[in-house]
């Protein structure tokens, strides 16, 4: 399943790629990108099928057939055909969206939503099963469903658009400036409400993070190139797990689920401009680059506090 799961999500990255860098051929609907997408989807529908259907369930049981968490996956093929179809239509009614407009258009996040319940599913059943132990299908699971997430917000991604880079981009200063603090507090905002529900429920293993952080760093930043880039996210899942290890995160340590929480996005964007100072050189002035990684690591702190909200005094009266 995280093999078909995989196949889905880099088949939704190449299409989305295509879109960027061979648009003059992208008129139609039926192009490449999207065949080797729906073919994805239709294996993957295929193998859930054949799954249930092995245990001698009816078709209208066959979400009940398969372990728990995989009933959604199913769903989210069955809704995905459907979106293709509206997709479909919609493109000749309106025509091949552009850039932005790709992703906010209805039939494509309904596509993007369907994704999401296709590739979280050996998550959703690692999480229903006792105990805090979680196996390499379900974390690869939560990196293909963190991709899905960070391919919508893809728009404005600090790896693929590198607002404080040198050359200086296109339009003025402050909103370059504005775009590139607000996409490090969007995606550090989805890294960390990841990985910190990972931590929430299970004992992670060495290697996790680094996997996590790595993979989704290549998906999302090949939509627009391969660019060294990526090794931030390499070296920031390095970092991610030695600190994982030291501070033993968890909601029984609040303290150290905090300073973890804050130190992951942080360190990660000090790794990123330390970068871009040296390859790139970067315009903006020391006083924006110098406390991004800190807006960065206080959005984490701030998602550790949905995840793991603070303690309610004991005694305390429920609401009438």
């Amino acid at each position: 399943m995280v093999g078909l799961s995989a196949a889905v999500v880099a088949g939704g990255h190449l299409d989305s790629w295509a879109h960027g860098h061979v648009a003059a051929t992208l008129e139609t609907f039926f192009t490449p990108w999207h065949a080797l997408l729906y073919a994805s989807i239709a294996a993957t529908t295929g193998f859930l099928v054949v799954c249930a259907a092995w245990t001698g369930a009816r078709p209208w049981d066959w979400a009940r057939a398969l372990p728990y968490g995989y009933g959604l996956s199913l769903l989210g093929c069955v809704l995905f055909g459907i979106a293709g179809v509206l997709d479909m239509a919609w493109h000749l009614t309106f025509g091949i969206e552009r850039s932005f407009q790709a992703l906010i258009s209805p039939t494509h996040l309904m596509l993007m939503v369907s994704g999401g319940l296709i590739v979280s599913g050996p998550l959703r059943s690692a999480w229903h099963r006792p105990g805090r132990s979680i196996g390499w299908p379900a974390i690869a699971s939560a990196t293909l469903t963190l991709t899905l997430l960070t391919f919508f917000g893809q728009f404005d991604h600090p790896f693929t658009s590198q607002w404080s880079a040198l050359p200086h981009p296109p339009i003025s200063n402050e909103p370059a400036e504005e775009l590139g603090i607000l996409g490090m507090i969007f995606h550090a905002g989805l890294l960390m409400a990841m990985i910190l529900l990972l931590v929430r429920r299970f004992d992670l293993p060495a290697g996790s993070l680094t996997f996590l952080m790595s993979v989704n760093a290549v998906f999302v930043t090949t939509i627009k190139g391969a660019d060294p880039v990526i090794l931030i996210g390499v070296v920031g899942g390095v970092v991610a797990d030695v600190l994982l290890l030291a501070l033993r995160p968890s909601a029984w340590r609040p303290a150290q689920l905090r300073t973890f929480a804050f130190l992951v996005p942080a360190v990660l964007y000090a790794l990123y401009f330390a970068a871009l100072l040296r390859v790139d050189g970067v315009w903006w002035p020391v006083h924006l680059w110098a406390g991004a990684p800190l807006v960065a690591g206080l959005t984490g702190l701030l998602v550790s506090l949905l995840v793991v909200p603070p303690a309610v005094p004991e005694g305390e009266d429920a609401p009438g």
